[in-house]
């Protein structure tokens, strides 16, 4: 693996952390919300159980108000939050997306990268083989011309002493035969 291969799955990995943080918030914060809200209710009604009872209790009131303006704020403040946690969590889901796409198409491209150098090696291996064989050809004839010429030069002196070898014996042959037939003359003429 590639030191670009393992720092994109390291960012990876990170954008997955942050994206369960962020969603383990985003529940808190619903949680939050669903609280104060609850809350806000809670007062109201308790506000208006006051008015009915007692008008002297219009000091704890305005503080309910004030509790109640406090919550709406921080009420708006966490929906605020959510609501950028839930963009932020958009956006490392995509940027996931996105790098997921990067490392198939880096994974294609390196097995597209294999089979080009599988296909090199096959070719390199047959070229290799022909070369050799072609080698293989050339030192063969080779050797065949450097043994004809090898061979010829012990058998042509040794042709050229047998012919003439033969001249000799067919010149004391011939020798022979003609004083053999002028005996034979001579014998008969002496008869």
């Amino acid at each position: 693996m590639t030191p670009e291969l393992v720092a994109i799955s390291a960012v990876a990995a990170l954008l997955l952390v942050i994206s369960v943080l962020a969603g383990f918030r985003v529940q808190r914060l619903g949680s939050l919300l669903h609280e104060s809200q609850n809350e806000a209710d809670a007062a109201r009604e308790e506000l208006a159980a006051i008015r009915l009872n007692d008008a002297s209790l219009q000091e704890r009131l305005v503080a309910r108000d004030a509790s109640i303006a406090s919550l709406e704020s921080r009420l708006a403040e966490l929906g605020r939050q959510l609501d950028a946690d839930r963009a932020l969590l958009v956006q490392h889901r995509e940027e996931i997306s996105r790098l997921e796409t990067r490392l198939q198409e880096q994974e294609q491209q390196g097995e597209e990268k294999i089979a080009l150098l599988n296909q090199a090696r096959d070719t390199l291996q047959e070229g290799f083989k022909n070369l050799a064989h072609e080698i293989f050809e050339a030192k063969n004839k080779e050797f065949k011309t450097q043994s004809k010429e090898q061979l010829s030069g012990v058998l042509d002196p040794l042709h050229e002493r047998i012919k003439a070898f033969e001249k000799r014996v067919e010149e004391t042959y011939n020798n022979e035969s003609r004083e053999r037939f002028s005996l034979v003359k001579e014998v008969r003429s002496l008869q």
